[in-house]
C-alpha cells in the first residue's frame, strides 16, 4: 500500500484522525472504522478528510477525473460498478461532491444484486 499520510486542517496546524495513501496517480482515502468512544477506532474525521483534499485539489486547479468505492469487499468488481463520481461530474465544488460520495457510496455492495437498504458512507474510496 505504501506510505499513509494523515491529513491536517485547512491551516495545517491540526491533524486530522483521517488517512490517506497515494498510488501512482490516485489518491486513496481510508475508511472509517468504530465508534467514536473506542480505543480502536480510525479515520473519525473522515468526511473533513475528504473535503480538505478536495478543496486542496479544487485550489491547485487539480481535476477530479473520477471516484470509486475500494473497499476489499467490491474490489473485484468491475470500475463501472463501483464508480460513484464521473469525469464531468469531479468540476463540482469540493462540498457537492461530498455530498454526492457520501449518497452514492451506501449503494455499493459486494453483492450487485443486493437489495439492502441503507449502508455505509465511509468506506475507502480511490479519487484519480
Amino acid at each position: 500500500m505504501g506510505t499513509v499520510f494523515q491529513v491536517t486542517d485547512d491551516d495545517g496546524s491540526k491533524k486530522l484522525d483521517a488517512r490517506f495513501s497515494i498510488d501512482q496517480a490516485d489518491i486513496i482515502l481510508h475508511s472509517r472504522g468504530g465508534a467514536k468512544d473506542q480505543s480502536a477506532a480510525v479515520n473519525m474525521d473522515y468526511t473533513r478528510g475528504l473535503l480538505v483534499l478536495l478543496t486542496r485539489l479544487s485550489q491547485t486547479a487539480i481535476p477530479v477525473l473520477g471516484v470509486w468505492v475500494d473497499s476489499a469487499t467490491v474490489q473485484s468488481l468491475p470500475l463501472n460498478t463501483r464508480s460513484i463520481l464521473s469525469n464531468k461530474e469531479g468540476s463540482l465544488s469540493p462540498d457537492e461532491i461530498c455530498r454526492l460520495l457520501a449518497s452514492r457510496m451506501k449503494d455499493v455492495r459486494g453483492d450487485p444484486n443486493s437489495t439492502a437498504k441503507g449502508g455505509n458512507s465511509t468506506k475507502r474510496q480511490c479519487t484519480r
